[in-house]
């Protein structure tokens, strides 16, 4: 008779302590992607690829940042979405600044794309 694992028991041991914590994208919730450079299309083809992840970017929260003139990538993070964020950070958005959002921030988590970005996409 076969035996049936339960896959929840399976730990691996090879995964960094950090990356567990990171919560899932489809719990993250709706994510602003502001494009900071003069990059056409930036911030539109970054949602896209944190949409394929599981991530929530909605048409509304795409748009381009008050100053084309980032040099590196921002993610801005309030309260609650602070752990979310710096796995943003870490894991898509790699060399990216992590600053705090205002409390009165429409987003939970803002990405404001920088020319470090721009420059990765090639």
């Amino acid at each position: 008779s076969a035996s049936v694992e339960d896959p929840s028991v399976r730990i691996n041991i090879n995964t960094a302590t950090e990356a567990e914590q990171c919560p899932d994208p489809g719990d993250v919730p709706p994510i602003q992607v502001l494009n900071g450079t003069e990059v056409t299309g930036l911030a539109a083809d970054a949602a896209e690829r944190l949409g394929q992840i599981g991530y929530k970017v909605p048409d509304a929260a795409i748009s381009n940042a008050s100053s084309a003139d980032y040099g590196t990538t921002v993610v801005l993070a309030k309260g609650p979405q602070e752990l979310a964020a710096d796995c943003l950070a870490r894991e898509e958005f790699r060399g990216a600044e992590r600053e705090a959002a205002t409390p009165d921030a429409e987003y939970g988590i803002s990405v404001i794309l920088g020319r470090d970005y721009a420059r990765r996409q090639g």
